[in-house]
Protein backbone atom coordinates (compact mmCIF):
# COMPACT_ATOMS: atom_id res chain seq x y z
CA UNK A 1 0.00 0.00 0.00
CA UNK A 2 1.51 3.13 -1.53
CA UNK A 3 -0.23 6.52 0.55
CA UNK A 4 0.83 8.97 -2.38
CA UNK A 5 -0.68 6.73 -5.09
CA UNK A 6 -3.70 6.31 -2.89
CA UNK A 7 -4.07 9.73 -2.45
CA UNK A 8 -3.16 10.75 -6.04
CA UNK A 9 -6.15 8.25 -7.23
CA UNK A 10 -8.51 9.55 -4.45
CA UNK A 11 -7.73 12.85 -6.00
CA UNK A 12 -8.09 12.25 -9.83
CA UNK A 13 -11.49 10.14 -8.88
CA UNK A 14 -13.08 12.73 -6.84
CA UNK A 15 -11.88 15.64 -10.21
CA UNK A 16 -13.43 13.40 -12.75
CA UNK A 17 -17.26 13.64 -10.40
CA UNK A 18 -16.54 17.10 -10.49
CA UNK A 19 -16.60 17.13 -6.47
CA UNK A 20 -14.28 19.86 -4.22
CA UNK A 21 -12.44 18.20 -1.38
CA UNK A 22 -15.12 20.25 1.12
CA UNK A 23 -17.65 18.03 -0.82
CA UNK A 24 -15.96 14.60 -0.63
CA UNK A 25 -15.18 15.57 2.69
CA UNK A 26 -19.25 15.95 3.58
CA UNK A 27 -20.41 12.61 1.80
CA UNK A 28 -17.75 10.56 4.19
CA UNK A 29 -18.41 12.69 7.10
CA UNK A 30 -14.69 14.05 7.88
CA UNK A 31 -12.98 17.01 6.92
CA UNK A 32 -11.47 19.09 4.20
CA UNK A 33 -8.22 19.01 5.77
CA UNK A 34 -7.98 15.41 5.62
CA UNK A 35 -9.40 14.91 2.12
CA UNK A 36 -6.16 17.03 1.07
CA UNK A 37 -3.87 15.04 3.84
CA UNK A 38 -4.80 11.96 1.91
CA UNK A 39 -4.65 12.95 -1.47
CA UNK A 40 -1.33 14.62 -0.50
CA UNK A 41 0.01 11.12 0.62
CA UNK A 42 0.49 12.64 3.74
CA UNK A 43 -1.78 10.02 5.29
CA UNK A 44 -4.28 6.94 4.68
CA UNK A 45 -8.20 6.99 4.96
CA UNK A 46 -9.12 5.02 7.52
CA UNK A 47 -10.31 1.10 7.56
CA UNK A 48 -13.58 2.28 8.81
CA UNK A 49 -14.11 4.73 6.04
CA UNK A 50 -12.73 2.65 2.92
CA UNK A 51 -15.99 1.43 1.94
CA UNK A 52 -17.58 4.40 2.09
CA UNK A 53 -14.87 6.18 0.22
CA UNK A 54 -14.88 3.86 -3.14
CA UNK A 55 -18.46 3.64 -3.33
CA UNK A 56 -18.42 7.55 -3.57
CA UNK A 57 -15.81 7.52 -6.05
CA UNK A 58 -17.48 4.26 -7.88
CA UNK A 59 -14.22 1.85 -7.22
CA UNK A 60 -13.48 -0.50 -5.01
CA UNK A 61 -11.45 -1.03 -1.83
CA UNK A 62 -8.60 -3.11 -3.76
CA UNK A 63 -8.43 -0.61 -6.21
CA UNK A 64 -8.13 2.06 -3.60
CA UNK A 65 -5.29 -0.02 -1.64
CA UNK A 66 -3.40 -0.34 -4.85
CA UNK A 67 -3.62 2.95 -5.85
CA UNK A 68 -5.15 2.16 -9.50
CA UNK A 69 -7.82 1.00 -10.66
CA UNK A 70 -7.57 -2.40 -11.78
CA UNK A 71 -8.94 -4.81 -14.22
CA UNK A 72 -10.72 -7.81 -12.71
CA UNK A 73 -8.45 -10.38 -12.64
CA UNK A 74 -5.53 -8.67 -11.14
CA UNK A 75 -8.70 -7.14 -8.53
CA UNK A 76 -8.81 -10.47 -7.13
CA UNK A 77 -5.50 -11.71 -7.20
CA UNK A 78 -4.31 -7.95 -5.40
CA UNK A 79 -7.19 -8.36 -2.65
CA UNK A 80 -5.31 -11.84 -1.50
CA UNK A 81 -2.64 -10.18 -1.75
CA UNK A 82 -3.31 -7.44 0.26
CA UNK A 83 -5.14 -9.82 2.85
CA UNK A 84 -1.94 -11.89 3.02
CA UNK A 85 -0.26 -8.51 4.02
CA UNK A 86 -3.10 -7.17 6.42
CA UNK A 87 -2.89 -10.08 7.73
CA UNK A 88 1.21 -10.57 8.44
CA UNK A 89 0.54 -6.49 10.31
CA UNK A 90 -2.20 -7.71 11.96
CA UNK A 91 -0.19 -10.53 13.23
CA UNK A 92 3.10 -8.09 13.95
CA UNK A 93 0.93 -5.91 15.65
CA UNK A 94 -0.62 -8.85 17.74
CA UNK A 95 3.33 -9.78 18.61
CA UNK A 96 3.67 -6.35 19.74
CA UNK A 97 0.85 -5.72 22.20
CA UNK A 98 1.52 -9.19 23.64
CA UNK A 99 5.05 -8.75 24.20
CA UNK A 100 4.44 -4.88 25.54
CA UNK A 101 1.62 -6.46 27.62
CA UNK A 102 3.63 -9.13 29.27
CA UNK A 103 7.13 -6.34 29.68
CA UNK A 104 4.47 -4.14 31.21
CA UNK A 105 3.12 -7.28 33.63
CA UNK A 106 6.46 -8.05 34.46
CA UNK A 107 7.86 -4.78 34.90
CA UNK A 108 4.49 -3.90 37.33
CA UNK A 109 5.27 -7.23 39.35
CA UNK A 110 8.89 -6.50 40.26
CA UNK A 111 7.61 -2.78 41.43
CA UNK A 112 4.98 -4.30 43.48
CA UNK A 113 7.42 -7.01 45.18
CA UNK A 114 9.99 -4.01 45.49
CA UNK A 115 7.27 -2.10 47.25
CA UNK A 116 6.46 -5.19 49.60
CA UNK A 117 10.01 -6.23 50.35
CA UNK A 118 11.00 -2.77 50.79
CA UNK A 119 8.67 -0.89 52.03
CA UNK A 120 9.05 2.50 52.04
CA UNK A 121 13.33 2.52 51.38
CA UNK A 122 12.86 1.84 47.80
CA UNK A 123 11.74 5.88 47.52
CA UNK A 124 14.44 7.18 50.40
CA UNK A 125 16.06 9.21 47.45
CA UNK A 126 12.88 9.77 45.38
CA UNK A 127 12.76 8.28 42.52
CA UNK A 128 14.59 5.25 42.34
CA UNK A 129 14.94 4.52 39.00
CA UNK A 130 18.42 6.66 37.97
CA UNK A 131 19.77 4.88 41.04
CA UNK A 132 19.36 1.54 39.30
CA UNK A 133 20.15 2.92 35.91
CA UNK A 134 23.32 4.34 37.63
CA UNK A 135 24.04 0.80 39.59
CA UNK A 136 23.87 -0.82 36.67
CA UNK A 137 27.22 0.39 35.72
CA UNK A 138 29.00 -0.11 38.64
CA UNK A 139 32.10 -2.33 37.78
CA UNK A 140 35.63 -3.05 39.71
CA UNK A 141 37.31 -0.33 37.22
CA UNK A 142 34.23 1.92 37.75
CA UNK A 143 33.35 2.17 41.71
CA UNK A 144 31.35 4.93 41.64
CA UNK A 145 29.00 6.60 39.26
CA UNK A 146 27.24 10.21 39.11
CA UNK A 147 24.07 9.95 39.81
CA UNK A 148 21.80 12.99 38.60
CA UNK A 149 20.35 15.41 41.38
CA UNK A 150 16.55 15.84 42.66
CA UNK A 151 17.51 18.18 44.46
CA UNK A 152 18.41 21.64 43.97
CA UNK A 153 19.59 21.50 47.68
CA UNK A 154 22.33 18.59 46.92
CA UNK A 155 25.20 19.61 44.91
CA UNK A 156 26.35 16.00 43.54
CA UNK A 157 24.78 12.54 43.98
CA UNK A 158 26.91 9.28 43.36
CA UNK A 159 26.61 5.71 44.24
CA UNK A 160 29.02 3.14 44.65
CA UNK A 161 28.54 -0.85 45.44
CA UNK A 162 30.84 -0.54 48.83
CA UNK A 163 30.43 1.16 52.70
CA UNK A 164 33.87 2.98 52.01
CA UNK A 165 34.17 4.23 48.71
CA UNK A 166 38.43 5.60 49.04
CA UNK A 167 38.24 6.26 45.52
CA UNK A 168 35.24 9.07 45.33
CA UNK A 169 36.88 10.50 48.17
CA UNK A 170 39.68 10.84 46.65
CA UNK A 171 38.39 12.02 43.86
CA UNK A 172 36.56 14.78 45.58
CA UNK A 173 38.95 15.69 47.27
CA UNK A 174 41.15 16.65 43.62
CA UNK A 175 37.62 18.07 42.19
CA UNK A 176 37.01 20.71 44.77
CA UNK A 177 40.42 20.79 46.90
CA UNK A 178 38.60 20.19 50.01
CA UNK A 179 40.25 17.48 51.65
CA UNK A 180 38.69 14.91 54.21
CA UNK A 181 39.16 16.19 58.19
CA UNK A 182 36.04 14.36 59.75
CA UNK A 183 34.19 11.89 59.85
CA UNK A 184 31.18 11.24 62.22
CA UNK A 185 27.87 9.40 62.33
CA UNK A 186 27.76 8.37 58.35
CA UNK A 187 28.55 11.91 57.57
CA UNK A 188 32.08 13.07 55.60
CA UNK A 189 33.16 16.72 56.19
CA UNK A 190 35.80 17.91 53.89
CA UNK A 191 37.19 21.25 54.55
CA UNK A 192 39.70 24.00 53.13
CA UNK A 193 43.11 24.59 55.50
CA UNK A 194 43.01 27.78 54.03
CA UNK A 195 39.35 28.85 55.25
CA UNK A 196 36.97 28.13 57.32
CA UNK A 197 34.69 26.71 54.75
CA UNK A 198 33.19 22.99 54.48
CA UNK A 199 31.10 20.69 52.77
CA UNK A 200 29.65 17.47 53.45
CA UNK A 201 29.15 14.54 52.27
CA UNK A 202 26.37 11.52 53.48
CA UNK A 203 26.70 8.40 53.08
CA UNK A 204 23.55 5.82 53.14
CA UNK A 205 22.69 2.63 52.12
CA UNK A 206 20.20 1.76 49.73
CA UNK A 207 18.33 -1.55 49.43
CA UNK A 208 21.43 -3.10 51.28
CA UNK A 209 22.74 -3.33 48.02
CA UNK A 210 24.76 0.10 46.83
CA UNK A 211 25.55 3.06 49.31
CA UNK A 212 24.26 6.63 47.83
CA UNK A 213 26.75 9.51 48.76
CA UNK A 214 25.00 12.70 48.72
CA UNK A 215 27.22 16.36 48.71
CA UNK A 216 25.48 19.40 50.45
Amino acid sequence: MNKEKTGALIAALRKEKNMTQEELAAKLYVTGKAVSKWERGLSFPGVDLLESLAKTLDVTIVDLLAGEILPPEESVEKSGEISVSALRSDRRSKRFLFVFALLTAVSTLLLTAMLLFFGTEFFKFGNPFPYFAAAMRLSDDTPYVTVDAQSEHIKAIYISAEKECPALIDFLEKETGYHLSEKRYGGYIFSNPDSSHYYVVTANSFLGFWTVWRRF
